[in-house]
């Protein structure tokens, strides 16, 4: 293809996608859109007087009761998860002895680089009275415990040790840290830029071997982690050299070791003896898979589908000129399958150390990726999403919610980069038929969601929503204040939501009994027991910002700022297809009228 037609590629791509997906664009647009929640609804932090700072790099960190623990830049915040309101803080700013480059940086406060600060990123309870608090220290990563004094109420720190192996260095690394049997185990990303530091999983003393590329690729990104059984699974994206140099050079990995793994007979015992890897592989059908190779988010959650106990992570396309997401479950049999790979020795934890004679050998010889990969059950992602828009950013389960006919349903509520959060279900048995229920504006200025976690407490059900700088409480539904009518209640296909006939409402089953003379079809989405069935069915509501919930207009297109592509599997790999072969063809067509019929006193231009 001619050099000048390259360029013509994400326009094509851009003009061409929306229309070869439209056939099903409308059927998978959210059933309601809201702009903008009534501020009776919503708790924020920091407070609507309190100015946000860009540079606090928010974090969910622990929930501890009535309370929940955030780590920001320089503060651990202690916020009740009922208003969200802080009521106490720890601070521990870095240290400037830490390291030299930010010195000077941290003498002066001085504007320059943001991670000469210390950005707390790991919280957790050693005792009822004592909690351990982790930062990033301006890339030296310092642990302390702190004590609670029940006189004073508040917390003094006791201890302070090295955090290199359980903290991330700076504010945007990610990590994956699990608290099991008395055990930390860590796995800590790639830093890319200065200073650099090379991916590791560690349980002190065991750790992995920086420069063997077959344990963990020196750039791998940890996103996520459970414990399942005796053993830990760590998901990542890591360089794959097994693939060819043509496509995607990336593979979504699980990382398995047992959690009592004891390392090897002095003096290798900082080896891993049971470390195993297998890919994963989240893509749509077709006659060539497209492949979403990255692996961003992981659900802790495990749920039952059928007789299958299943999980769900979230993977990105890479390399590409679009941005493509999807969300796609995977068996918890067929992960522990491929790991053991044909070999019953691989489902054995040690009760002792191995005896490691030559450890090269024993490196090689112990070949820790399976042969064998985990591919997405029932073949297709729950959700897809492809468009120049926005991708997903990050994903919770809400497992198996009742309905009113005794069935349950997963519900998903996935975060977008440019500020909202969708919910889904798939209402399918044993295929995929997604059903979006609800797309929300939660950040009207476009910040990323970072983090969804549901808190069930008494009294309370809410879904807190996380960006760099805001923490929000929103509800799990909005039925009650939504809702008019049965057949627009129903229609909803909310597992959430039900109609009492008693009461004409569209009423909240979130923790709560169902009523009796209640109506609710969350597969099909109409019921002949409500009596405005045969009046105007409920296509898509619409509540933009200002304007009365009550006043609805089932009209409404119910696509978000910026359009709200989502896709069935089948038609976002026809849409895929479709505007590559269609980018080829234009392509070739421009280029050969651009060769044949260019001026000749252009020749003299070189392209590159």
């Amino acid at each position: 293809m001619h050099p000048a037609s390259s360029v013509l590629w994400p326009v094509l791509l851009a003009a061409l996608l929306p229309f070869a997906a439209s056939t099903w664009e409308k059927q998978l647009e959210p059933k309601l859109f809201i702009e903008e929640y009534p501020h009776q609804l919503v708790r924020v932090f920091p407070a609507d007087n309190v100015t946000a700072s860009p540079g606090e790099y928010l974090r969910l960190l622990l929930l501890d009761g009535d309370y929940v623990l955030v780590g920001g830049r320089n503060y651990l915040y202690n916020l009740s998860v009922h208003t969200l309101d802080q009521v106490g803080n720890i601070s521990w700013p870095a240290s400037s002895s830490s390291n030299p480059a930010c010195a000077e940086h941290l003498a002066q406060s001085a504007a320059g680089d943001l991670n000469c600060a210390n950005f707390i990123r790991v919280a957790r309870h050693l005792s009822p009275q004592s909690l351990l608090v982790c930062g990033t220290n301006s890339y030296s990563p310092r642990c302390r415990e702190y004590k609670y004094d029940s006189v004073q109420r508040n917390y003094s720190w006791k201890t302070d040790v090295d955090g290199q192996a359980i903290c991330p260095q700076d504010r945007n690394s990610s990590a994956a840290v699990l608290f099991v049997n008395n055990r930390q185990i860590a796995g800590l990303s790639a830093r890319t830029s200065a200073p650099k530091t090379p991916a590791v999983l560690a349980a002190r003393p065991l750790t992995t071997k920086p420069e063997d590329p077959t344990q963990l690729g020196a750039d791998a990104e940890f996103v996520g982690a459970f414990a399942f059984d005796e053993h830990a699974y760590f998901f990542l994206t890591e360089s794959a050299p097994e693939k060819d140099s043509c496509g995607p050079r990336t593979a979504a990995t699980v990382m398995r070791v047992c959690v009592s793994d004891p390392g090897g007979a002095p003096p290798h015992d900082w080896v891993w003896t049971t470390l195993q890897k297998v890919r994963l592989h989240c893509s749509l059908n077709g006659t060539r898979p497209f492949v979403f190779t990255d692996v961003t988010t992981v659900s802790p959650i495990m749920t039952r589908w059928n007789s299958a106990f299943v999980f769900y992570a979230l993977f990105r396309i890479q390399g590409s000129p679009f941005k493509g997401s999807a969300v796609c479950a995977f068996s918890v049999d067929d992960l522990v399958a491929a790991i053991k790979d044909g070999k019953p020795e691989r489902e054995k934890c040690p009760t002792q150390a191995t005896i490691i004679t030559n450890e090269t050998q024993f490196l090689e010889d112990s070949s820790p990726l399976s042969r064998a990969e985990v591919r997405n059950y029932l073949s297709e992602p729950m959700l897809a999403h492809v468009g120049f828009d926005y991708h997903y950013t990050s994903l919770w389960i809400d497992p198996q919610v009742r309905t009113a006919s005794g069935k349950r349903y997963d519900v998903f509520f996935i975060g977008t980069s440019h500020g909202h959060v969708i919910k889904a279900i798939n209402v399918g048995q044993n295929s995929i038929s997604t059903v979006v229920i609800e797309d929300i504006i939660v950040f009207p200025g476009e910040d990323p969601v970072l983090e969804l976690k549901i808190v069930r407490r008494p009294g309370l059900v809410t879904l807190l929503v996380t960006t760099y700088h805001e923490l929000v409480s929103v509800p799990l539904d909005n039925c009650n204040w939504t809702v008019r009518t049965c057949t627009q209640c129903v229609g909803l296909q909310d597992p959430y939501c039900a109609w009492n006939k008693d009461t004409s409402k569209c009423e909240s089953l979130v923790d709560q009994p169902v009523p009796k003379n209640s109506v609710q079809e969350v597969v099909s989405g109409h019921s002949l027991e409500c009596p405005d069935e045969f009046s105007k069915h409920l296509s898509n509501m619409k509540f933009p910002h200002g304007s009365d919930p009550w006043s609805i207009d089932n009209t409404a297109s119910g696509t978000a700022r910026g359009g709200s592509h989502l896709y069935s599997a089948h038609t976002l790999g026809f849409a895929i297809t479709f505007c590559i072969m269609g980018s080829i063809v234009v392509g070739f067509g421009v280029g050969y009228w651009y060769r044949h019929n260019q001026r000749k006193d252009m020749a003299y231009f070189n392209y590159r």
